[in-house]
């Protein structure tokens, strides 16, 4: 190749064995605005993406001094973590948190939702009673509803079913719920009930859990769950209620042979 004065230019192209970095992406699953938890508590974290040493390090974070508070965990593979609130855990006044899952390499992290923790009182002389009903009830809508079950639902439910305690119920992948307790009374009545819940799957993992009497959850995949409301008399955890539920796998209808036209 020559230049406008005839000289001769050379090109010189150079090639590299070095690969462009993995994209570094990580993603919390929403786990609720604003939810509220005492000591002994469990949240469980799960979160999404890519990272360039495929492990990530968790930590609490102290929203109310804009710290980080401890590194809970480190080097996990996988995208579930399941976080017990400590007992020795600053709660007087109430403190907000969130969780930080943050890639090993620190190339990358996303922040959870916050919450708050608070010191709860338990009534010390409260022990377990009965309960007073003895099923769930479960309704169903077929547009989503808000994942906090304190806000306004403001479509109407298509069907609504009571599942007795240690029953089944089949549930489809495409439609949202609404999950009420039972009602219970702790001993003696006086005493406060508080309900904590959980969906955990056949290898007796928890899928998502929290406080409350009612719950609203949508299930994305098929195969079969546990449903569990444990309710709670002075910080003792009382007999579950415990449904069964089968989530339907699609099925797909196979196409009609085609019309051989001669």
């Amino acid at each position: 190749m020559k230049d406008v004065n005839c000289n001769v230019c050379g090109i010189v192209i150079c090639y590299s064995s070095e690969q462009e970095p993995e994209p570094c992406e990580i993603s919390i699953t929403d786990i609720g605005q604003d939810k509220k938890y005492c000591p002994g508590d469990t949240i469980v974290l799960n979160w999404n993406g890519t990272t360039a040493t495929g492990t990530v390090n968790i930590s609490l974070f102290d929203n109310t001094n804009a710290t980080v508070y401890q590194v809970i965990a480190t080097n996990l593979p996988t995208g579930t973590y399941t976080y017990t609130i400590p007992s020795g855990i600053p709660c007087d006044p109430p403190r907000s948190w969130s969780l930080i899952v943050e890639d090993s390499e620190r190339l990358c992290l996303d922040r959870s939702d916050p919450f708050t923790i608070e010191c709860c009182q338990q009534q010390t002389d409260c022990n377990c009673g009965e309960w007073l009903t003895d099923y769930v009830t479960v309704t169903t809508y077929l547009l989503p509803i808000p994942q906090n079950p304190d806000l306004k639902i403001t479509i109407p439910a298509s069907d609504t079913n009571a599942v007795t305690c240690g029953k089944n119920i089949e549930l489809k992948p495409s439609k949202y719920y609404t999950f009420t307790a039972p009602d219970y009374a702790c001993n003696p009545e006086n005493c406060d009930v508080s309900y904590i819940w959980s969906i955990v799957d056949t290898k007796n993992n928890i899928i998502q859990s929290g406080k409350g009497k009612t719950f609203n959850y949508s299930f994305s995949n098929f195969g079969n769950y546990e449903v569990i409301f444990t309710p709670i008399c002075g910080g003792i955890r009382c007999e579950p209620c415990t449904i069964y539920v089968e989530v339907e796998k699609p099925i797909i209808a196979e196409p009609l042979p085609v019309p051989n036209k001669y």
